[in-house]
């Protein structure tokens, strides 16, 4: 398993979750807020993508533990 290092810039945590995957992967953005982090990660998701979009921080540890955003995608 791989560890990822975190930046020292303030960053956040984003997990995806696509309707019918049980894949949860997640990506590592650097932005001010957690508004920022959604916004810069909503456009890398693919075309007609469906699921749900959770932020969080190191602080949190994991969306699970009721993440500082989250966004249901999709039409």
């Amino acid at each position: 398993m791989k560890i990822e290092v975190c930046p020292e810039l303030p960053h956040y945590h984003v997990s995806y979750e696509q309707v019918g995957s049980i894949k949860r992967p997640y990506r590592t953005v650097v932005a001010a807020t957690p508004e920022e982090a959604m916004q810069m990660f909503l456009p890398t998701l693919p075309a007609n993508w469906r699921g749900g979009v959770s932020v969080y921080d190191d602080e949190i540890g994991h969306e699970d533990e009721m993440p500082l955003l989250h966004a249901y995608v999709g039409s």
